[in-house]
């Protein structure tokens, strides 16, 4: 088990601490140097083994408690949150070294963390959980692409997904959903699994990747018109934008070097990429 402090005995050598687990089994000497070399050897801390902890970056004592569970060789590794202590450039350097980490030692890995990009970038299969309970199990593209509900539709992603509420109703061989200032058609050979809502309210959930600035060229896109508001929740990658009558924020990839602040705006979404998920969302 790898802990999110990294539990390093602070009065021994990098070496004592790789030993310890070894020494409590009664492994021979020889034994445990020739795994110690072993694992030094895989995580680039040779250099390191005369050292103590406090001598150590975080990213050096959070290899150390990699190699310390390496040494032992054991069939599941528990990752308890082991990169929320380091700073964000360390925490991405640590995140290749761990994927790193696991192609050379085939191991499989438990890795609990409240980081959505962690799970995403470190990931084979993802349990998404809500207050104890099992919410989606799935491979990243899985999660990001067909969430079963609203929570992990909003968990997986950054920039958050928007979710814009809609009425939804029949029009001929089409559905159309509206609210407050939009209103657009899909075909309904397309998505019949939206014909057991009509009449009632649905959510859409829009993706801000997935939004594209200019007015709609022809049918397979859905045009939206959007002021921006003086709110930017960050500058280097997506903006808030708001509909004039409603103060709901919807987040889109930052075009602020092209459009003046408080300026109205056309925005499309490809039909191509909609699909039907949950009941709640469309």
């Amino acid at each position: 088990m790898v802990f999110q402090n990294y539990a390093l005995y602070q009065h021994m050598s990098v070496y004592d601490n790789l030993a310890f687990g070894l020494r409590n089994r009664r492994v021979s000497e020889p034994e445990i140097d020739v795994a110690i070399k072993h694992a030094a050897r895989i995580l680039s801390i040779e250099p390191l083994l005369a050292r103590r902890p406090k001598q150590l970056s975080g990213g050096q004592q959070q290899r150390v408690a990699l190699g310390r569970c390496i040494v032992c060789n054991p069939k599941v590794f528990l990752f308890d949150e082991p990169l929320s202590n380091l700073d964000a450039q360390l925490r991405a350097q640590m995140r290749i070294e761990i994927k790193e980490l696991r192609e050379r030692v085939p191991t499989t890995s438990v890795f609990v963390t409240h980081d959505q990009v962690e799970a995403m970038t470190l990931g084979d299969r993802i349990v998404v959980m809500k207050d104890g309970l099992v919410q989606q199990v799935g491979t990243p593209l899985e999660l990001y692409r067909r969430p079963t509900n609203r929570f992990v539709a909003s968990f997986i992603g950054s920039p958050m997904m928007n979710f814009i509420d809609l009425a939804l109703d029949g029009e001929g061989d089409s559905f159309r959903l509206s609210a407050e200032g939009h209103s657009f058609l899909l075909q309904a050979r397309r998505f019949p699994a939206l014909g057991a809502h009509v009449g009632s309210g649905v959510v859409a959930g829009i993706r801000p990747q997935n939004l594209r600035l200019g007015i709609p060229s022809g049918d397979n896109q859905i045009g939206f018109s959007w002021s921006q508001s003086s709110s930017v929740t960050n500058r280097f990658s997506s903006s808030e934008w708001v509909t004039p009558t409603s103060a709901s924020p919807v987040s889109i990839p930052n075009w602020r070097s092209c459009l003046m602040h408080g300026s109205r705006c056309q925005l499309n979404l490809p039909t191509c990429i909609c699909s039907t998920a949950a009941p709640e969302m469309c």
